[in-house]
Formats: structure tokens, sequence, C-alpha cells
């Protein structure tokens, strides 16, 4: 990333900075060496701290494990800038006639939609969490609904090989996505907050979002952890798209509902071109 000098003409080396209302200029993503610039309508929008300060040293740790935590959840390649939108999923076939809404209706102009079990929106993805993708997977013990990490997991002796138990219980337990994705989409462009949907399959539902890869020990999976890790990369890129339904799960404490990612799965062919 480049900085326009006469803008920034009075940022040193080792200088930190905290920048905001900034704008990118770039050029198109066919060119052979993209260029890209920042540009600022007020000088007020940049704050600058000398090296040995507290708050530039806190800055600086927080990007630096901003990074590590960025090359556990994604790919090496650059992410390239998309100059029209992509979709990249589909919906089962009982909801292609589905028509689709937009978030901001979905999360603050609900009317009539708080009669619907599902609704059809068309979101781009910000942020997935967990930032370990080896987490995207839980092992689920369906008698007591408890999760849990398969990090540590050991398998106890004398049980079959290839299936996870619950070490408290001893019984068996199924594994499942556990995944959350902060979206937006046009509607909700210049809204401060971020919208969250769920793509937790405990019940089946959503269970082959990943292009139709079935929940594994992404721990003993790395085969399967790298198409992941493929998946999020392009999934995050900018102009890409998720075609999805969206399900509502809604208890009387809360006061708007959570919508859970269903009969949505990305496109096989994402594996196979990138």
């Amino acid at each position: 990333m480049k900085l326009r000098y006469e803008e920034f003409k009075d940022i040193q080396l080792n200088d930190v900075v905290r920048m905001r209302s900034i704008s990118i200029s770039s050029k198109t993503a066919k060119s052979l060496e993209p260029e890209n610039m920042l540009y600022m309508n007020h000088r007020s929008n940049i704050m600058k701290f000398p090296a040995d300060s507290k708050i530039a040293k806190d800055i600086i740790l927080g990007v630096s494990e901003e990074e590590k935590i960025m090359k556990l959840m994604l790919c090496e390649e650059e992410k390239c800038i998309l100059e029209t939108k992509k979709v990249i999923s589909s919906v089962s076939e009982g909801f292609f006639a589905k028509k689709k809404i937009d978030l901001h209706k979905v999360f603050y102009q609900r009317g009539d939609l708080s009669k619907m079990e599902h609704v059809r929106a068309e979101f781009y993805v910000l942020n997935v969490q967990p930032y370990d993708p080896r987490e995207f997977v839980q092992a689920f013990n369906p008698s007591t609904m408890r999760t849990f990490s398969l990090k540590d997991y050991e398998h106890p002796s004398g049980k079959e090989a290839g299936k996870v138990f619950d070490p408290e219980t001893g019984e068996e337990c199924s594994l499942i996505w556990m995944v959350q994705f902060m979206i937006k989409d046009v509607s909700t462009s210049n809204i401060d907050a971020l919208h969250k949907v769920l793509l937790y399959s405990f019940n089946q539902k959503g269970e082959d979002f990943f292009a139709g890869i079935k929940p594994c020990n992404l721990y003993e999976n790395p085969e399967t952890l790298e198409k992941i890790k493929r998946l999020v990369n392009i999934i995050t890129k900018y102009n890409i798209y998720i075609d999805g339904i969206l399900e509502r799960r809604e208890t009387n404490t809360l006061k708007n509902p959570v919508y859970m990612l269903v009969h949505t799965k990305l496109n096989p062919t994402l594996l196979e071109n990138n």
C-alpha cells in the first residue's frame, strides 16, 4: 500500500499512525502491477504517535497479533479485487423461487418477516470466526447438548476408531460446523453495526455449506484444513457474495432473532479453480 506524499510527507520511518475515513483507489484487477493508494479529505483524520510511546507500542503489538491470526485463517496468496459482483453459492432446490430480501429489512424492518421461518438474502462476508479454522469443527453430544474442541482430544482406549466420545460421559458425539459470519449488503453498508449469521450444523442443516465438505477433525486432516482456508479466503474477498437461506431462531429472552445459515452450499468448482 502506497501513500500520497503530499498528504503524508510528515510521516517518517517507524512512526505509528492511526487513520479513519480514508478511501482506497486502485488500478483494475487485470493490471499486472496493481497499485493501491490511500486518500483523505481532511487532515484531522490521521494521528501520529512517537515510536517509543506506550500507545504506539500497543498498536504495533495489536497489528502483529492480527497478522498471526490472519495467517492461520487465510491462504498465503494476495486477495484480488474483483471488478464486478460474483455470487459463489446456491440454495437448495426448494428455495429457488424464494424472493431475496435485503438485510436492512431482515434485521430492522421485519414486519411480516416475523411470521417467516426462512428468508433468502444476498450478502458479503467481512469476517469469519473463530479465527483459527481448526476450530470450525466441534464435537457435539446430542444428549447433553454439550460441545467441545478437538484440539487436545485423545481417543479413549477400547472405543471404536474414527469416532469421537464425550470425555465426561463416554457417549458418542457427532462432529458439527460451529462458525460465525459477520455480514453486510448494500442496504446495510452505511450502518456501523455488523450483522451475524451462524453456521451451526448440529441438526445437519448447513452441513454441506463448505462446498460439500463434511465436518471432520481439522487438527488431524491437514488436506481438508487447507481446502477450508482456501474457501474462507475466497468468501471474504471484495465483491464476492453469498446467496443464502437464513433460518430464524428466536426465544422469548431475545429482543432480536438469531439467524442460522441453512440450505446453502458454496459452489464445489471453487476448489477446482482456486
